[in-house]
């Protein structure tokens, strides 16, 4: 069960337009790696331009 200590004190707001994913994406970016931040909203789309970037295919 998470406790206060489990989390940790942000400057940013929650917006259902802004969600875990967007700040995923934001961290990635700030790390040089390229994002679609339009697409990160949706974690199936989020994880498509992961796979995307990272040159991986479906199989089969």
């Amino acid at each position: 069960m998470p406790t206060a200590e489990s989390f940790f004190a942000s400057r940013e707001y929650f917006s259902i337009v802004r969600v875990c994913n967007n700040w995923t994406s934001d961290q990635l970016a700030a790390a040089g790696l390229p994002t679609a931040p339009m697409l990160d909203g949706s974690a199936l789309l989020f994880g498509l331009d992961l796979r995307w970037r990272a040159g991986l295919r479906r199989p089969g």
